[in-house]
């Protein structure tokens, strides 16, 4: 469940770069937040040069694959790789005003 006031906006387009998108955009106003979100259902995660350029044309403050795995890891700088409930947390702590990576 998304923490009250947060706007969510599903299979996002990069303004720039062909085939950049992500799964999901999350904002949180209290926050003044934007996540980035791409879900793969892989134990072991890879990303597109898409998902790159749309992090770049987008700007998001947080970026994350969540997969099918638990643990929580740096994919690269702009990056970070969760499992569903690494994910559910973060969501759940950005709602009480805390964003740290878990």
């Amino acid at each position: 469940m998304l923490p009250g006031g947060t706007e969510s906006v599903g299979d996002v387009s990069g303004g720039g770069a062909a085939g950049a998108e992500f799964d999901l955009i999350l904002e949180f106003p209290g926050l003044s937040e934007r996540w980035a979100i791409e879900i793969k259902s892989s134990s072991m995660p890879r990303l597109t040069r898409g998902f790159y350029n749309a992090v770049e044309d987008v700007e998001p403050d947080r970026a994350f694959v969540v997969y099918a795995g638990d643990e929580g890891y740096p994919l690269s700088a702009e990056v970070d790789a969760v499992g569903l409930g690494g994910i559910m947390g973060l969501i759940e702590g950005a709602g009480r005003g805390r964003t740290a990576v878990q």
